[in-house]
């Protein structure tokens, strides 16, 4: 008697573990979710508002280039806070435009360049942001 119930305690404690994992990673799924969902509308903002600036300043280049500096490199704080609430293609696409962001030595023609993968990012962030739309 004693060594079946010892049996279904090994059991029960086995299958206790296997619960805790399971609710540990859906709870983080959940987390992710409604964080993407919060935070993420803000953060495209952000980097629209700044890459709207950066068109703005590309015309004289010579004269803004310290501006354009300052544009980008907050691009590249807003742009790491994106991936790293992001997962799948989305991270990978922030991912790509983070190194790209990070290896600018200096503002050249390679502004414009950056300019349309910053674009291309916040249009990756708005089709995933109305798919979740659909997800309620």
């Amino acid at each position: 008697m004693a060594g079946w119930i010892a049996l279904v305690a090994d059991f029960a404690s086995i299958a206790g573990l296997f619960l805790t994992v399971a609710v540990f990673v859906n709870l983080r799924r959940i987390k992710s979710f409604y964080v993407f969902r919060a935070r993420v509308p803000e953060l495209t903002q952000k980097i629209g508002e700044k890459a709207s600036n950066i068109s703005k300043l590309l015309g004289d280049s010579e004269n803004t280039k310290p501006q354009v500096e300052l544009e980008l490199a907050e691009i590249v704080v807003l742009v790491r806070s994106l991936r790293d609430k992001s997962t799948g293609d989305a991270r990978l696409h922030a991912k790509r435009v983070l190194k790209r962001l990070e290896q600018r030595a200096i503002i050249s023609a390679n502004t414009w360049d950056l300019y349309v993968d910053i674009q291309t990012l916040l249009v990756t962030f708005r089709e995933i942001q109305l798919d979740l739309k659909w997800e309620k």
